[in-house]
């Protein structure tokens, strides 16, 4: 039996290893597929966008090591959905990926920071999704009332905070200190300052801005020296970007123009 379930493992984690190549590829169909087909191979069930049933499906593993490994798939799946356009997908495949890896928190297992970081990246994840929606109303506001766009960007402060408090309950529980950010933080953190420029307390969302722009050289530390270059250019970018939104957001008649700026940069 262990001897089956370590295939099974085994062969998850190869899956995981050619959708990324298929990712950077960009054959998001079949990075769907893949990851999809991987969730059902290891659990033995069909693949469901359903919290509740998707509970249940993973418990059966038995095992929170797995539980988190496929809690993180979905996270995943809920990305390719929104690489192939497919946001209200890519919204219930994070909420999924949240509902998980929240309930294997309250298990208290597995403990440690890094289950909480899990957490704080579905957070985010959810936070940007509204963030978008919250945009896309007030860019067409025909049709769309301002309650609703206030309270679409309320919900993406919401789950920006989220986000900030899972991460710091990481960093109290993460016994090594270190000081360099995990990098699930330093990609969300750019995101934060967008939302509060545009929908919260704009200067948090500048302190957050600065925040994301000094941390961009910590950007994918374990990578090879180019990759890690490109990576750490990207991070400025987002990070300089995150900090004009800030500024536009404060002048009249600039508001548009923070709107769609974040729409490229989110």
């Amino acid at each position: 039996m262990n001897e089956s379930r370590n295939r099974s493992v085994d062969a998850f984690h190869e899956a995981m290893g050619e959708a990324t190549s298929l990712h950077i590829a960009g054959r998001y169909d079949d990075v769907l597929q893949l990851r999809i087909g991987a969730n059902e191979a290891l659990t033995g069930k069909l693949f469901t966008l359903d919290p509740a049933e998707a509970q249940g499906v993973v418990g059966n593993l038995s095992d929170p090591k797995l539980e988190s490994v496929v809690a993180g798939n979905y996270r995943n799946i809920g990305a390719t959905y929104e690489r192939l356009g497919m946001d209200e997908y890519a919204q219930e495949a994070m909420t999924v990926a949240r509902t998980l890896h929240t309930n294997l928190a309250k298990q208290g297992n597995p403990t440690g920071p890094e289950i909480h970081r899990e957490i704080a990246a579905d957070e985010f994840y959810l936070g940007a999704f509204a963030l978008k929606a919250a945009m896309a109303v007030e860019l067409n506001s025909r049709g769309h009332s301002e309650a609703e766009r206030r309270e679409l960007g309320a919900s993406a402060l919401s789950f920006m905070h989220a986000s900030q408090a899972s991460f710091e309950t990481a960093r109290q529980l993460d016994a090594s200190e270190e000081a360099i950010p995990h990098q699930y933080e330093l990609n969300g953190t750019r995101r934060f300052s967008m939302a509060e420029s545009l929908y919260g307390d704009r200067s948090k969302g500048w302190k957050l801005g600065v925040r994301a722009l000094k941390w961009a050289q910590f950007s994918e530390p374990h990578r090879e020296a180019n990759e890690r270059k490109r990576a750490i250019t990207k991070a400025k970018i987002g990070a300089l970007g995150a900090l004009g939104i800030n500024l536009f957001a404060r002048m009249p008649g600039f508001r548009t123009a923070a709107l769609k700026a974040t729409q490229r940069l989110l």
